[in-house]
């Protein structure tokens, strides 16, 4: 996984702050399972994951690391777009496998943050 995964966010920001430090890196990687797209495309589907609210120039920061570490490659898109030539991003096979891991560990995540959930509401009478 990327290095930041296991850092918690701190000073005093509160629960919840992060989140898309989180979660931007693998909803990228999903997205782009589906097909090469360019930046703001990619942006544009992070609603689908929660993440409507990410500027875009952290996608793009995201996606030059992911390229970076050899997950996702890019390449020029001159002939699709009646503007100027747009970054268009795929997945690679190393991203195709880091999705997969990814994927998995998340599940080992969402089961220990249930076991945690139901054990809060049970101290507190709700479950």
């Amino acid at each position: 996984m990327h290095g930041r995964h296991g850092h918690r966010g701190g000073g005093g920001r509160g629960a919840g702050y992060g989140r898309a430090d989180h979660l931007l890196e693998p909803a990228l990687l999903c997205s782009l399972q589906q097909g090469a797209t360019h930046g703001y495309g990619l942006s544009e589907q992070l609603a689908e994951f929660g993440l409507e609210s990410v500027p875009l120039r952290r996608v793009y920061r995201a996606l030059q690391g992911l390229e970076g570490a050899g997950w996702v490659s890019s390449d020029w898109e001159t002939s699709q777009t009646q503007g100027p030539p747009r970054r268009v991003y795929a997945l690679t096979l190393e991203g195709r496998q880091l999705l997969h891991d990814w994927m998995a560990h998340l599940r080992e995540s969402r089961a220990a943050i249930d076991r945690l959930l139901e054990a809060y509401e049970r101290s507190n009478g709700r479950a």
